[in-house]
């Protein structure tokens, strides 16, 4: 079930520590009407509601690609092209404390920062944007033990970074950024279409990733998110590390990519890193610590790729935001349209959203990983329950899916059984019908033969009986014809021989009466 809140302003980013959410958005200040905010809710989860906390417009600017660590206990995003590290306050709200990024180009402005994410353990903040350098910065407290239990509450200058590396080899703005789990690699993904693995301690680039769009081969995926994820139960952890990424074609479709990412030589987590000298946050490597990078053994850095799923997320819709559960089991996507999906790492569906008008800027998941929250810049919030989600499918990374490809094969064939069945039972009643159709027709032949010749036959019966009493009516004409005719010479002679019998008679019967009178 999706429940929908709004606020007073377009939203670009969420995040969450576990207990409340933050949101960052707005639209260029109160110059244009509409202050940009950072801003801390609460979420009601009986009724999928977003209770505002506290706000705040301390960072100057809307903050992208907000994200928390635990570790270290702070947030980070991107504001006026740097690097912004927030830190809770329970009176304040959200406050910032340390600020840093690339130096300013020669026009005096920062280039634009899009994405920045902490690594695994927090020591490590990776940033990029359209400068098409990827910038690893090392950060640590000022002033106090690394301990947390030895610090004092944060200030503004608690905090201090110290770039370690820039990344380069991308022809295209960075879209996205992480760290592998034990913190030895780095992902980045460019609109360059090119995913990149780089071993962030030497600063090489490891192994470069592009995929052509399956239904346009002229057409290259750009890859918009990438996470690493953790070694699924009962896989080998020297089997190597997951990463999975999504990406797209410039309208869509859009689709899962998944890789094992194993080393050939000694892990780049087993080297030691190259020292830096102290400087400040707009500072570059210096020439001998790159020098020293570049002298390690190539051995240490190859590496071995491995794709071992492709999968279709959304047939005709670009995906715009991945993020990924917090025990590594599920995968949220957002789109263009507006619609979330929820995915296991079998990658089968799990449940899915609809509510947004806009394109969706951020996901973030709830409640033991049991609500996802995303936001969208048409002002809206939407909370989606996953606890109804589908039971009883596997869990296990799309990377290891043998048992759920053998299920898949089992049901294939019983479908394809039944559907057997169901031909063979169509057909059946397909011929079943064209023979009672075939008889029926033969049968209206026999009736309609049948009544044919009997039409015949009374037409044959109904001329005879016409030739017959043509005949009687001629021969009864022919009689009448007769007796009005003359005699004919032969029947003038027995006329006469007639009347002589009958005169002769006269004369015996006038004889006798004469006598018997005399």
């Amino acid at each position: 079930m999706a429940t929908i809140s709004y606020v007073e302003y377009p939203i670009y980013s969420i995040a969450t520590d576990g207990e409340i959410v933050a949101t960052s958005g707005g639209g260029g200040g109160s110059d244009y009407g509409i202050e940009d905010q950072l801003e801390t809710h609460r979420v009601n989860l009986e009724t999928g509601q977003l209770l505002p906390v506290i706000s705040t417009a301390e960072a100057g600017g809307v903050v992208d690609s907000l994200c928390f660590n635990k570790n270290v206990d702070l947030w980070c995003g991107c504001c006026q092209g740097q690097v912004v590290l927030i830190q809770k306050d329970k009176d304040h709200g959200l406050g910032v404390v340390a600020r840093f990024g690339p130096p300013p180009v020669s026009s005096g402005k920062r280039p634009r920062l899009i994405t920045a994410r902490f690594s695994p353990s927090g020591e490590i903040v990776v940033a990029g944007g359209e400068d098409k350098v990827v910038r690893v910065w090392r950060i640590a407290r000022t002033g106090a033990s690394s301990e947390r239990g030895n610090v004092p509450p944060a200030a503004k200058e608690g905090w201090e970074a110290t770039l370690v590396c820039e990344l380069r080899g991308h022809e295209g703005d960075i879209k996205d950024c992480c760290v592998s789990g034990d913190s030895s690699l780095v992902a980045s993904c460019g609109a360059d279409s090119k995913l990149c693995l780089w071993d962030w301690r030497t600063g090489a680039l490891l192994h470069s990733i592009e995929k052509r769009n399956p239904r346009k081969a002229e057409e290259k995926l750009t890859f918009r998110c990438g996470r690493f994820l953790p070694t699924p139960p009962g896989v080998p952890a020297n089997s190597g590390q997951r990463l999975i990424a999504v990406a797209c074609g410039l309208r869509g479709p859009s689709y899962f990519v998944g890789w094992s990412i194993a080393f050939g030589g000694s892990a780049p987590s087993q080297l030691p890193a190259p020292t830096y000298d102290k400087k400040s946050e707009d500072s570059a490597p210096s020439e001998g610590s790159n020098k020293a990078s570049q002298s390690l053994p190539p051995s240490a850095s190859s590496v071995t790729v491995t794709q071992l799923c492709e999968s279709m997320c959304d047939d005709s819709v670009p995906c715009c935001q991945a993020e990924i559960s917090t025990d590594g089991q599920l995968i949220a996507v957002g789109f263009a349209d507006g619609k979330c999906k929820v995915y296991n790492r079998g990658l089968s569906l799990v449940a899915q959203s609809s509510k947004h008008d806009l394109p969706v800027t951020g996901l973030c998941f709830l409640n033991n990983n049991k609500t996802l929250v995303s936001t969208s810049a048409d002002y809206s919030v939407v909370t989606l329950d996953l606890t109804r989600r589908s039971r009883g499918i596997c869990g296990r990374c799309c990377c290891c899916r043998k048992r759920a490809c053998f299920c898949g094969f089992l049901i294939f064939l019983f479908l394809l059984l039944v559907g057997g069945f169901a031909v063979h039972h169509i057909a059946s009643l397909g011929y079943l019908h064209f023979i009672s159709q075939h008889d029926a027709a033969q049968m209206g032949l026999y009736r309609q033969t049948m009544e044919d010749l009997v039409i015949q036959q009374r037409l044959h019966d109904l001329e005879i009986e016409q030739k017959e009493e043509r005949r009687r009516s001629g021969g009864e004409a022919r009689l009448g014809r007769e007796r009005s005719a003359p005699p004919r010479q032969t029947d003038r002679k027995a006329h006469k021989q007639d009347q002589a019998r009958r005169g002769g008679a006269y004369r015996h019967k006038t004889s006798a009466t004469v006598k018997d009178e005399l």
